[in-house]
């Protein structure tokens, strides 16, 4: 795979996203958070899941379990424990909580993992063949037909969570399992709200289906963002994950 993220702070005081890959075993595993910014201290929420799941897969990589939807549930649930293990050692902590996406892949079997509004795009072909399902009182307006799904963009109510990471009580991630073969070109963009509200699903598409690099289509990712985003604008973050073609044919 072919894989470049950026974690951009934007115009906040601190950055709350974080985002990591790692690659082992023939595998990959891509996880981002975005902690949630009206709770003190949930960019050390945010982080201590990401790197519990990374280092989850480094020790599972070597076990095709890891690929299956229990054992990324249960790791998802000890991420959850890990933040309120860590929580309960500083007061300041205590409200602190985050979103997550989390991609396991062996490029012919793909777990995708989520809870809130960080959101997984996976592609195919260069067009989006699955996305997650925002877990929020906008997506909500959304099922019940008020708005369309591009409108939660501007929702009133499109930061106001349904689950989250590391609160009171455990929310269970909604977990999808594609057994299709990704061919190259073919993966994934795996980003925060900061990141997909300035981006829409045609400029995705597009993105995809030119022939360029990861970094460079994160690059065009940015780009669209920096010409639409305010100098106030939220963290942003995004990792893309690309099959690349045989060596041979690069």
């Amino acid at each position: 795979m072919d894989v470049s993220k950026f974690c951009e702070q934007g115009g906040r005081e601190y950055n709350q996203d974080y985002a990591a890959f790692v690659e082992k075993n023939g595998k990959i595993c891509v996880a981002v958070a975005d902690g949630l910014g009206s709770y003190a201290g949930s960019e050390i929420a945010s982080k201590t899941a990401v790197d519990f799941l990374i280092s989850w897969f480094e020790s599972a990589s070597s076990d095709d379990k890891c690929l299956t939807k229990k054992s990324v549930k249960d790791a998802v649930k000890a991420a959850h424990d890990k933040i309120n293990k860590v929580k309960s050692s500083d007061p300041y902590l205590s409200s602190s909580c985050t979103t997550l996406a989390l991609v396991v892949s062996d490029g012919k079997t793909s777990v995708m993992a989520h809870v809130g509004d960080t959101r997984i795009y996976e592609i195919k072909n260069g067009k989006i063949y699955k996305t997650t399902k925002d877990h929020s009182l906008a997506q909500v307006a959304v099922d019940k037909g008020e708005i369309s799904r591009s409108q939660i963009r501007n929702h009133k109510n499109q930061n106001k969570l349904l689950r989250v990471l590391g609160g009171a009580q455990y929310c269970e991630p909604d977990i999808t399992t594609d057994f299709f073969a990704l061919e190259p070109g073919d993966g994934f963009l795996v980003c925060t709200d900061g990141l997909w509200e300035y981006v829409f699903d045609d400029e995705i598409e597009d993105v995809f289906a030119a022939k360029a690099s990861a970094y460079d289509k994160i690059a065009a990712f940015k780009a669209f963002h920096d010409m639409r985003a305010s100098d106030g604008c939220d963290n942003y973050t995004a990792v893309v994950a690309i099959k690349e073609n045989d060596r041979e044919e690069s």
